[in-house]
């Protein structure tokens, strides 16, 4: 779970960094917003979804 979490946080700079990297906008700017859409969607699915393994009660 921690594997997972950190995961999306890398993926989620990874995507900051190459935005702040870009020469030109409009080059790869589709590319880079799917990323972080995806990056975002891992990042709600990580912290909103239920805990693996969780007794119920």
């Amino acid at each position: 779970m921690i594997r997972d979490k950190l995961g999306s946080w890398l993926a989620l700079t990874f995507c900051a960094q190459s935005l702040a990297n870009m020469k030109s906008i409009e080059t790869d700017l589709k590319q880079i917003s799917t990323g972080f859409m995806f990056a975002i969607m891992d990042m709600v699915t990580n912290y909103l979804s239920p805990a693996r393994g969780a007794v119920k009660t």
